[in-house]
């Protein structure tokens, strides 16, 4: 691995580590200040945070995998698969846990931690999605050879841009949809 790899790596990963350790406690304080405007209180509004935002991370490991898994396929390094379900199966259990204990919880009678927790996925999704094509694009129109990386950018956008569909069609639904008399 060259250095300007790691370099790269490095610039990335810090932001969003950042990003996925203020993100819930963001979250956590519009949900509270949200909540104080109510009549009653929500005291499951932590647990909800919590078990919602690390739903999301599991579900953002499980697109990595896919990415692994559609990158290995086109390269026909069918190896990378043992690392593509070593991030899949875990992440797919936990999401899997995670929904039947959000479930135990008060998430659909009080919906507004969940709502945000998924908008931020989607937008977080639709950034990576957004970013990879337009990687794409310039790596398309630019003069010689990308360097093998064209595989990887297609994995990305094949992934992510799918996921980014899926998850705001659903998002948009479940906002849209008509309010169920309880």
């Amino acid at each position: 691995m060259d250095s300007a790899f790691r370099f790269g790596t490095g610039l990335i990963l810090g932001p969003i580590m950042s990003m996925v350790l203020l993100l819930p406690v963001l979250i956590y304080v519009v949900a509270r200040f949200r909540d104080n405007r109510e009549d009653t209180s929500d005291t499951q509004l932590g647990i909800k945070v919590v078990l919602s935002w690390f739903q999301i991370i599991s579900y953002q490991v499980l697109m990595v995998a896919g990415v692994v898994l559609v990158y290995s396929v086109l390269e026909g390094e069918l190896g990378e698969v043992r690392l593509s379900s070593g991030l899949a199966v875990p992440s797919v259990v936990i999401a899997v846990l995670l929904h039947f204990a959000l479930q135990q919880t008060n998430s659909e009678s009080r919906p507004s931690v969940k709502n945000m927790v998924k908008g931020v996925g989607l937008v977080f999704t639709g950034a990576v999605a957004f970013a990879s094509l337009v990687i794409g694009g310039v790596m398309l129109f630019q003069k010689g050879s990308s360097s093998g990386q064209g595989t990887t950018v297609a994995s990305v956008v094949l992934i992510y841009g799918i996921a980014a569909l899926v998850q705001g069609m659903h998002f948009l639904r479940e906002m849209t949809a008509p309010a169920q008399d309880a």
